[in-house]
């Protein structure tokens, strides 16, 4: 899977767990905390940024809630 991210960063990996890694570890403020905690902050910052609450029912459908609100566009 590889994503566009809404600030022009390209991300990939084979599973969403390696995509959401891969964004974690993309920013130097976000590298240092743990998936679970990055996740929980980076809906928050959805909410903020675009007004939409997004719940963590699994990371397939939380990936699947970015493409729908534009944060990530599938460029494969």
């Amino acid at each position: 899977m590889k994503y566009l991210t809404a600030t022009g960063k390209i991300i990939q990996g084979d599973t969403p767990a390696e995509v959401f890694e891969n964004l974690k570890n993309a920013s130097p403020y976000d590298a240092k905390l743990t998936l679970w905690s990055f996740l929980e902050i980076l809906t928050l910052r959805v909410h903020v940024y675009y007004g939409e609450k997004m719940a963590i029912q699994g990371m397939t459908h939380l990936l699947n809630q970015l493409e729908n609100v534009g944060f990530l566009i599938r460029v494969e």
